[in-house]
């Protein structure tokens, strides 16, 4: 293909929606019937980071190191600009890192292998960036977070422009996502609650998900009564000691708690271990999932997805099995 050729397509909007209301696939769908899937080099100056990708750059000097000995593995996946350059869809660590082995000298890193997109609209393109960035990646509890706000702003303006679309937004972010519906408003509570300096302090990761769960059921004012005491690095056990220190003399007198008796303290552990063994398959799951994708192995991943889903709704059952015993 030319790097003229795919410049002027644009997807039928109505091709998005399939059968189960799935827009994502649905995406992907229409843009691999479109798409033959070849690969055209771009010089490196052609090519524009989105300005929509808040995915971290991490880990650059070693990726640049791999790409330097094995040579690029992977092509990146870009869109036709008005300005005749290219927006980089997915592909922004293995860009930097090429940036920096040109800067350093290292020439034949000056033209990349890509895959050029058909033209979409700007709610359909930033679907899109999240759907394939989301799958090539080890992610941060903050960024799944940040994944699922920026869904449902999608979602519902895909919605508006498009009113045929039925499906449930929610339950379409679970799907795609491979995650159970609670577990998206578990995030969701994170997103919309939490106060703007919580919210850095966790893009940060100065603050893990527990506590950003914890912080997100407080008020505004002892959010940053807690974030200010911990010096912007708030744990789970600062925001419970900071609500049983600030309610305690006006909460009602409650009846002394009984120490858990050693059958209780055994199911405690038991279960304890049951969540973080299946926390951990459930990544194993999804890096799977990630291979066959990659392999085209295409009913691998869907296999792998559900396997996923069904660990991640035993993982939450497991949760509420286990406060029951802490209470």
């Amino acid at each position: 293909m030319s790097t003229k050729q795919g410049e002027n397509l644009m997807i039928d909007i109505n091709k998005l929606i399939t059968k189960k209301g799935n827009i994502n696939s649905g995406i992907l769908a229409v843009v691999d019937a479109q798409d033959r899937f070849v690969v055209t080099n771009i010089d490196i100056d052609d090519l524009v980071p989105s300005e929509d990708n808040f995915y971290s750059l991490t880990n650059i000097e070693s990726l640049k190191e791999n790409i330097e000995e094995f040579g690029l593995q992977q092509n990146l996946t870009v869109m036709r600009r008005p300005d005749k350059k290219y927006e980089i869809i997915s592909g922004h660590r293995r860009h930097e890192a090429c940036r920096l082995l040109v800067k350093e000298g290292k020439k034949k890193f000056s033209w990349l292998p890509c895959r050029i997109i058909p033209t979409m609209s700007d709610t359909v393109k930033n679907i899109l960036l999240i759907t394939m960035n989301s799958e090539t990646r080890k992610k941060t509890s903050a960024e799944i977070t940040e994944e699922i706000e920026r869904l449902k702003i999608l979602y519902t303006d895909y919605k508006k422009e498009n009113p045929e679309f039925k499906g449930r937004i929610r339950e379409n972010i679970a799907e795609n996502m491979g995650m159970s519906v609670a577990n998206v408003g578990r995030h969701e509570k994170i997103s919309k609650n939490l106060i703007p300096e919580a919210k850095e302090a966790y893009k940060a990761g100065d603050m893990n998900f527990t506590a950003a769960e914890e912080m997100a059921k407080m008020s505004a004012a002892d959010q940053k009564a807690v974030y200010e005491k911990t010096e912007g690095k708030p744990a789970a056990k600062d925001a419970k000691q900071h609500q049983q220190e600030t309610h305690r003399e006006t909460a009602p007198p409650k009846k002394p708690k009984l120490q858990p008796s050693a059958e209780t303290e055994h199911k405690i552990f038991a279960v304890t271990a049951t969540v973080a063994m299946l926390e951990e398959k459930k990544s194993e799951a999804l890096v799977l999932m990630q291979t066959d994708e990659e392999n085209g192995n295409t009913g691998g991943a869907a296999n792998r997805k559900a396997q996923a889903q069904y660990l991640d709704h035993l993982q939450e059952t497991a949760e509420k099995d286990l406060e029951k015993l802490k209470r």
